[in-house]
């Protein structure tokens, strides 16, 4: 019998899947809907873990990813709920072509686009104040990384938890 929240865990999975993909194809902006999605799952799931594990945040606050977790969770309600692109954007595509200066022919300048977690200091502050530290955490472990980084521990701790235990 499939986990109740295997619908959650193919979200995320897919998201991430199409995030990666924007991010190696695209020219700007077209990470920001998949990666809204990956945020959206992710916290599904940590809200699913949450209302069924009455010791999850002392569990998480065990795992090394439970900070991650919450630094995400953190992003999620400022792209949510004050609209804010929590990510950073170097580079562009499409390459400029250029001519070697060294007598080799052309060849493509530019390195195409890499995308990071903003810095906390350039975000807005929430709509109420922070409770849970996880301001602090997303400074700590989100803050200028490059963005599909912190998902994979995150996305490997969350699927990879028991289901919870049911009263016979």
């Amino acid at each position: 019998m499939p986990s109740e929240r295997w619908i959650a865990e193919l979200g995320l999975s897919e998201a991430l899947d199409r995030l990666q993909h924007r991010i190696a194809e695209g020219t700007g902006s077209e990470h920001l809907i998949p990666f809204a999605e990956a945020l959206q799952w992710v916290y599904s799931l940590h809200e699913y873990h949450r209302l069924t594990h009455p010791d999850f945040f002392n569990q998480a606050a065990a795992h090394p990813a439970g900070e991650t977790l919450g630094a995400i969770v953190y992003a999620r309600g400022l792209l949510t709920h004050r609209m804010a692109d929590v990510t950073r954007l170097i580079g562009s595509r499409p390459f400029r072509l250029d001519i070697s200066r060294l007598g080799g022919g052309d060849t493509l300048g530019g390195s195409g686009i890499q995308v990071y977690w903003a810095n906390l200091a350039a975000l807005p502050a929430p709509g109420r104040p922070e409770r849970h530290s996880r301001d602090v955490f997303y400074d700590r472990h989100l803050s200028g990384v490059p963005l599909l980084e912190p998902f994979g521990p995150v996305h490997d701790w969350l699927t990879g938890r028991p289901e919870p235990s049911r009263g016979a």
